[in-house]
């Protein structure tokens, strides 16, 4: 027989094509059950959760599983956690379903924001326990049973919510364990369920984009939420038509930008199948001029306590106390030679004219606003300061926002008896420990003014002076109901806080379970201290986690004498949270270990102004420390300037992990243990930090160099340049500069090198001033005193180089530059 050897090939191909259409049909009912009843993976071994975070990843899911294991703690009262990832991960934010081992001596789970149980199942060390945990990926819900050995099953939680961070993860892939304190163990790991299908489908593309110019040098990006079949990851954001960077949310900074430019933006969403939308329609700013140099001689208002209040209510019904702060506003003749105007009207009533809490050379000028004229509500009104005849700078706004004033009086107030806007019906506490008080009956728009007749002592909420656990301002916008919460002083009244021993500290926002509250709040012209015997997180100001728009304004705040062996890990004003204003602060004298700074802001944190603040006598820590302490969230657009940074035991700025993007310009920083600036920023995306034009001195007085770079900064992210260093009679160091780290991210150019009498300043400065000596004399004041001035011939004088961030006065608020080139350090000779 002859057989046509094309044919059964032919026959062959026929039979796939039949195979491929059944297939196609069938594929994914076939696909799931052959696997959905059979485990995706088995872990022989055990974890062991230690300090650091171990992983175990199986086959992703994105439908509907369960995970089984054998969980055994190795010690009472621990605390260890086991949960589910998208990735393997090193920190709690990451972990959608979780369940914990907790210091209570419990069992309980992640339902959200919190862990809670439904059942008390109490856990023996040494003990194995049977967890079994059923996760439905697409509603973002998980219930979870406990077998206790020798006992039957029990439902420690059903339609337990993700945890708030993982609100929209897509999918699971990793299994990772935690400790704090003890340890744990988990082993016998299997997952059953349906492995995750390919994904080809992208992301709309995002809408609304809007671009806004906020300053000279920076434009800020807003727009709507793309959607995904799974789950958009993040944004790419292009500016001129180049991508600049990648984020998460649906915000972005645009900053280094030149002043008077026009920039055209747009943005993609993509999943994390690495599916890419189109760009979104281009939306365009022009970013605004550089602002006018003040005039010499003339009134100049840095900042303000307030940006919105009342005109009505309070104090003989003339609406909230206004604090402005600045600059030649004379020493005599409030009401008369000194007088403010708001929209070209003139204020009610002046209150005060004197030193601010902050700067020495800052003067504060203290009003009641009154009617103004009845302007319209919601419009941002120009401030206007005259001194003899000579007008201030307006670039200052005060918008009228309808709101309650409430009087808190520790002498004579009565809580059952109080009214608002009475100051003859005062509360007797800010907050009770139930919550009670003044803070209780405020809302959004109303300022709480506290008396100063006696020193205060009370204790509220959580073991704080007020905590706002259910307390929150909003933007406002004029309407009713809209608006900041502020707490102030009576105008002229020392309004003190001494904590007895063994309380949390004075005012603290919430924790990362409550972002709804402690919002949009101000604290002004308060002197705040801490006990030596607080428990840990005595911080007399922290703004604790997702606190945003704080204004912190003129507080004297300190001392805290904790001892070298306490465990506070905090700082006189610490915390993070998006678009907080610290200024004009006293920060002073506090105590603790390495761990507690005068400032500290950490992840997440995100458009902070820390400015004009004096920050002195610190016993171990940093002076300003910036820190992803929780791994979960950069820093980014962070503005440190015109501080004075003195006596600390350690750094004056501690620039470490996380910081993506800082500038810091204008600042005078001596006397300190280490370093005056260390960069110690481990990271490997691109970042953006600029020292600019500060005056060091006698820094490194314990050991290291006055400045170090010990870490592995991002090739050319970081630039030092136009600033003076000079070596103290204490600077411990023959080196001016300790780099440790990756030197080729740290571009150093055109400092004033001085003091150690070395042959010649650092090789790392590409244009030092003068060259290669170190022999130059800046010709300070009187540094010994901390008076960093220049004096007439100093070579630090028109010696700046052209750098992309323009610096427009000096520490001072003179102009720069004052000859044909701007001076380098902090001040500019005139």
């Amino acid at each position: 027989m002859f057989y046509d050897l094309s044919r059964p090939f032919v026959k062959f191909d026929f039979i796939l094509s039949c195979l491929a259409k059944v297939i196609n049909r069938y594929s994914l009912a076939i696909f799931v059950a052959v696997f959905a009843a059979q485990p995706l993976s088995s872990a022989a071994g055990c974890l062991t959760s230690s300090s650091a975070w171990q992983n175990s990843v199986f086959a992703g899911q994105n439908g509907i599983f369960s995970i089984t294991f054998d969980s055994t703690p190795n010690s009472s009262r621990m605390d260890g956690v086991t949960g589910l990832s998208s990735g393997s991960t090193s920190n709690y934010a990451s972990l959608g379903a979780i369940v914990r081992f907790n210091r209570s001596g419990f069992i309980d789970a992640r339902n959200g924001g919190s862990y809670s149980a439904a059942k008390s199942v109490s856990y023996t060390p040494g003990t194995s326990y049977r967890f079994r945990i059923v996760i439905n990926v697409p509603t973002h819900l998980y219930s979870v049973y406990v077998t206790p050995a020798g006992s039957a099953e029990i439902a420690l939680g059903t339609n337990y919510a993700f945890r708030s961070e993982q609100a929209t993860v897509s999918s699971f892939n990793n299994v990772a364990i935690h400790r704090e304190i003890g340890s744990h163990s988990v082993c016998n790991l299997e997952v059953s369920g349906t492995p995750t299908l390919p994904d080809s489908v992208t992301p709309s593309i995002p809408s609304g984009l809007s671009a806004t110019a906020t300053s000279s040098s920076q434009i800020n990006l807003s727009w709507n939420a793309a959607t995904d079949n799974t789950r958009v990851t993040g944004y790419r954001v292009y500016r001129n038509g180049s991508q600049i960077a990648i984020v998460a949310g649906t915000t972005y900074a645009s900053t280094g930008l030149s002043p008077a430019t026009a920039y055209t933006y747009q943005v993609a969403a993509h999943d994390a199948a690495g599916n890419v939308s189109a760009q979104s329609t281009a939306a365009s700013a022009t970013t605004q001029a550089v602002p006018p140099a003040p005039v010499t001689g003339a009134p100049n208002i840095l900042y303000t306590d307030l940006v919105a209040g009342p005109t009505s209510g309070g104090e003989d019904g003339k609406g909230t106390y206004l604090s402005i702060f600045g600059k030649n506003f004379g020493s005599s003749g409030l009401g008369t030679n000194v007088k403010v105007y708001i929209n070209n009207v003139e204020v009610d009533n002046y209150r005060y004219l004197g030193p601010s809490l902050g700067h020495a050379d800052i003067q504060q000028l203290t009003v009641q606003v009154g009617a103004l004229g009845n302007a319209s509500t919601g419009v941002a009104l120009p401030i206007r300061v005259v001194v003899n005849g000579v007008n201030s700078n307006t670039n200052h706004t005060f918008m009228i926002q309808p709101g309650d004033i409430l009087f808190v009086d520790n002498v004579s107030g009565n809580d059952a008896t109080a009214l608002k806007s009475d100051i003859n019906r005062p509360w007797r506490y800010v907050q009770t420990p139930s919550e009670g008080g003044a803070l209780s009956q405020a809302g959004p728009g109303d300022v709480i003014v506290l008396r100063g007749k006696a020193t205060w002592t009370d204790v509220g909420s959580q073991s704080r002076w007020f905590r706002l656990p259910s307390v929150a301002g909003s933007a406002p916008t004029g309407a009713t109901g809209t608006g900041y919460v502020a707490i102030m002083a009576y105008p002229g009244e020392a309004v003190r806080y001494v904590p007895p021993g063994g309380t949390h500290g004075g005012i603290h926002g919430m924790g990362d379970s409550y972002p709804q509250y402690a919002d949009w709040i101000v604290i002004s012209g308060l002197h705040i201290e801490s006990a030596a015997a607080s428990l840990s997180d005595g911080a007399p100001i922290n703004l604790q986690a997702n606190s945003d728009h704080w204004r912190v304004v003129n507080n004297d705040v300190g001392p805290w004498p904790a001892s070298s062996s306490a465990g506070d890990k905090a700082a006189g004003i610490a915390g993070n949270g998006k678009n907080n204003t610290i200024l004009g602060n006293y920060v002073h004298d506090i105590g603790g270990g390495t761990l507690n700074h005068g400032m500290y802001f950490d992840t997440g944190t995100t458009d902070l102004e820390v400015a004009y603040n004096e920050i002195a006598n610190v016993g171990q820590g940093n002076l300003i420390q910036t820190f992803d302490n929780l791994g979960t969230g950069d820093l980014n657009n962070l503005s440190i300037h015109h501080n004075l940074l003195h006596d600390g035991g350690r750094y004056g700025l501690n620039i470490s992990t996380g910081t993506n993007s800082l500038s810091a310009w204008n600042n005078v920083i001596y006397n300190t243990a280490l370093a005056g600036v260390r960069f110690s920023v481990q990271t490997n995306a691109s970042s953006a930090i600029a020292i600019l034009n500060n005056t060091l001195y006698n820094n490194g007085t314990s050991s290291g160099a006055p400045i170090t770079n010990d870490w592995n900064l991002y090739a050319g992210t970081a630039l030092f340049a136009n600033n003076i260093v000079v070596a103290g009679p204490g600077t411990a160091s023959s080196s001016y500069y300790n780099g440790g780290g990756n030197d080729s991210a740290l571009q150093i150019q055109r400092n004033l090198w001085y003091g150690l009498n070395r042959g010649g300043a650092p090789s790392q400065d590409s244009d030092p001033v003068g060259g290669l000596t170190d022999l130059l004399n800046p010709l300070f004041a009187n540094a010994a005193s901390g008076n960093l001035k220049l004096l007439a011939g100093s070579p630090a004088i028109d010696q700046a180089a052209t750098v992309p961030f323009t610096v427009i006065d000096d520490y001072q608020q003179t102009a720069r530059p004052q000859g044909g080139r701007a001076d380098v350090g902090a001040y500019e000779y005139q």
